[in-house]
């Protein structure tokens, strides 16, 4: 078997995890939150970790 399943799995966990942090900052900014870069990392890396993205780390 080859290694396909797996990328495609990693890139729509991906997306998905995309998907949501933009969702998130929407939120925020609607609701007047001053949203910082250590902010936008250290939430994007929990929902990575939800997710169950391994070894992802949020950079600027």
């Amino acid at each position: 078997m080859d290694n396909m399943g797996k990328v495609d799995d990693r890139i729509c966990k991906k997306a998905s995890l995309e998907e949501a942090m933009f969702e998130w900052y929407k939120q925020d900014k609607v609701a007047g939150v001053q949203v910082t870069e250590i902010t936008l990392c250290n939430a994007v890396e929990t929902m990575a970790e939800h997710m169950g993205i391994r070894k992802f780390r949020a950079s600027d």
